[in-house]
């Protein structure tokens, strides 16, 4: 049985936005990224919540990436040590 992609809900900002998200960045950073505020960055996060159904933005991630919307090879995820502080790569 061939398991189909669901088509996706979001915009290409709001994918792009989750990226960030799931590379770890701050809302402030995922912004700075991209060139839009950090209040841009909530409000659309707020829209992928509701569109997603998710009650977080971590949830959020978890399901772009179980229904093949984000790529987790296409991250670009920052080592971090144990202590949680980001190390260079």
């Amino acid at each position: 049985m061939r398991r189909t992609t669901a088509p996706c809900p979001l915009t290409p900002r709001e994918l792009q936005i989750l990226a960030g998200v799931a590379e770890g960045c701050s809302n402030r950073t995922v912004g700075e990224q991209l060139g839009i505020s950090e209040q841009t960055v909530k409000n659309h996060l707020a829209k992928v919540l509701q569109r997603l159904r998710a009650p977080d933005r971590t949830a959020a991630v978890v399901i772009a990436l179980r229904q093949g919307w984000l790529d987790l090879n296409a991250l670009h995820v920052a080592e971090r040590d144990v202590h949680g502080l980001q190390r260079a790569a």
